[in-house]
């Protein structure tokens, strides 16, 4: 059921968006606080890191909904083939700051391509059985 929704609603998909860029961004913010506190004179104590602890834990527990999110919508869209499933959960599981942004582009936000016309889908169909036969019954 989400998956449809978010291939339908372009409100959805735009706050899959923000969300799936959402652990990039916590990423860049992150690694630029220590530097702007160094520059600025101010000393990286134990009161330092404090009040960016609780952001910490939000955005972790904000990523984990992501991927159960886009690991649901990626085995329930008829788009992806088999062997696109196993490698987009392993690329979403291990490199998820990267991955959840790509993935929502190329699955959630570009539209399916469009179906082909009758002919075509004939010629298509044709050219698909005749890759499977040797060259010589072609």
């Amino acid at each position: 059921m989400l998956a449809r929704e978010a291939g339908r609603s372009v409100r959805v998909r735009l706050v899959m968006g923000l969300f799936s860029f959402l652990p990039l961004a916590a990423l860049i913010v992150m690694a630029l606080i220590p530097a702007a506190r160094q520059a600025g004179g101010v000393g990286v104590g134990p009161a330092g890191p404090a009040p960016v602890f609780p952001w910490q834990i939000f955005i972790a527990l904000m990523t984990l909904l992501l991927l159960f999110f886009h690991v649901h919508f990626l085995y329930t869209n008829e788009r992806v083939g088999r062997f696109g499933r196993i490698a987009w959960t392993v690329l979403l599981l291990l490199g998820n700051v990267l991955a959840l942004p790509a993935h929502w582009y190329l699955y959630m936000w570009r539209r399916p391509p469009r179906p082909l016309s009758g002919h075509a889908r004939r010629i298509s169909e044709t050219e698909e059985e005749e890759e499977g036969k040797p060259s010589w019954a072609r």
